[in-house]
């Protein structure tokens, strides 16, 4: 996420040095096409390919815990974009419930 906040910043920077006549736009060309690409990808929880109901139909209850998994989820699929498919976060979801030690499992 900090990766490409930083690239955000940096897009805004190229295109302010351009506008003023600074330099070429096509110099920044390399730079473009990584944000472009970008806008493709996860940036929030709605970006997901689950939702709580979705959690919710696997047994994970509506609370601090369902946040925390969603998070956790965001992390990944931010991380490995391809992993955003929803059985894919289904199983991720149960792994990581699992994993904390929750007494009801999914």
């Amino acid at each position: 996420m900090q990766n490409r906040k930083r690239e955000h910043q940096q897009f805004q920077w190229c295109d302010q040095i351009a506008s003023e006549g600074r330099a070429k736009v096509e110099e920044y060309d390399p730079l473009i096409e990584r944000i472009r690409k970008l806008e493709d990808q996860p940036m929030s929880i709605k970006d997901l390919a689950v939702n709580g109901e979705d959690l919710a139909k696997i047994g994970i209850p509506k609370s601090k815990e369902m946040g925390e998994i969603l998070s956790k989820l965001l992390e990944m699929v931010i991380d490995y974009p391809t992993l955003n498919q929803k059985d894919t976060l289904l199983d991720q979801a149960r792994r990581i419930r699992s994993a904390s030690g929750s007494q009801e499992q999914a």
